[in-house]
């Protein structure tokens, strides 16, 4: 498979040498890792290989759309990885399975390997952004109501849009029914 990223050429370095660690906790007390592995990524589409481990899926493809920028497109894998499709086979991911998400992925932004961590939280319902090259920057954020149904990877999607990328809603953009 040919390798593509939309970026400059340190970008593209940075995003394909990444991994991105996808850790889900549900309520019966199943856990779930899933890395990510980009293998294409630009503004038509992301493609990544997904290994999973504490389920019997071992791995899958995860396709989905790109994304003008980098960050985006990151956004758009973990969405591909932990999306509606997914569910069905990894049932900890669906809107009632999880009771804590942890997500850590590059900075595309940062140009010292900074990474950004997500933590939601379906207790208290709060999202977590922690940045490691700015603590200034971490917050945190009540999940609105409307977002409280999603899957994982529609709601890591949803918020990071909203927070990381300062857009209205990423669901506006993708159609996603709510």
């Amino acid at each position: 498979m040919t390798t593509t990223v939309d970026g400059t050429p340190e970008e593209i370095a940075e995003l394909l040498a990444s991994e991105f660690v996808l850790h889900v906790r549900g309520y019966d007390g199943e856990e779930v890792i899933g890395l990510i592995h980009p293998m294409s990524v630009s503004h038509c589409e992301a493609v990544a290989g997904v290994e999973w481990h504490g389920t019997p899926i071992v791995s899958t493809l995860a396709r989905t759309g790109g994304d003008e920028s980098s960050l985006g497109q990151l956004l758009m894998l973990v969405y591909g990885a932990a999306g509606p499709t997914s569910v069905q086979v990894i049932p900890v991911l669906a809107p009632d399975g999880w009771s804590q998400v942890r997500l850590r992925l590059p900075d595309p932004r940062s140009t010292t390997g900074d990474s950004i961590q997500v933590t939601l939280n379906r207790d208290r319902w709060t999202a977590e952004f922690e940045f490691s090259g700015n603590s200034a920057a971490d917050s945190s954020f009540e999940i609105p109501e409307e977002l409280r149904k999603c899957e994982v990877g529609t709601l890591l999607a949803e918020i990071g849009s909203r927070v990381l990328l300062q857009r209205p809603g990423w669901m506006t953009f993708m159609k996603v029914p709510v």
